[in-house]
């Protein structure tokens, strides 16, 4: 009987997964910039993406993946970092989302050494990370999820 009832608990799993194509972005407390409570704060107006100056960051000041971070063994404590995804969806609709990650060494291998990952319907394609967590900038202390 705790077979089936595994086997019921994973097959609904799959289903729901296969639902809600924003359950894999909510999965890594991922918040998307439209969903930010104070509309249009912090968003170019003809993109509606954020802007490098609402975001606390430009292309400058973001990290990227070093062949040493990706050779380094995650065990060892280090500071959490907070990267800047563009998340692109079946439609063609792209919006920019901030993801906490425990560390860089995380961050770098969950992505790989193309900065994408692809999951099915969604593809998020980074665009660097600041050391320090999401919170941590006024600028984006809004709109982290799950809090």
């Amino acid at each position: 009987i705790g077979l089936a009832i595994l086997l019921v608990v994973i097959l609904g799993l799959v289903w729901y997964v296969q639902r809600d194509s924003s359950f894999m972005s909510n999965l890594f407390n991922r918040s998307d910039s439209g969903e930010s409570t104070e509309e249009g704060k912090g968003q170019d107006q003809q993109t509606g993406e954020e802007s490098p100056d609402s975001a606390g960051t430009t292309p400058e000041t973001m990290l990227t993946c070093t062949p040493e971070l990706f050779a380094m063994d995650c065990a060892a404590a280090q500071d959490p970092v907070c990267s800047v995804d563009t998340v692109i969806r079946a439609d063609g609709s792209e919006s920019t989302s901030r993801t906490e990650y425990i560390s860089a060494c995380h961050y770098c291998k969950f992505f790989g050494p193309d900065n994408v990952m692809d999951f099915g319907d969604e593809k998020v394609r980074t665009q660097g990370y600041t050391v320090g967590t999401c919170t941590a900038s006024p600028a984006t202390s809004d709109q982290k999820g799950g809090n």
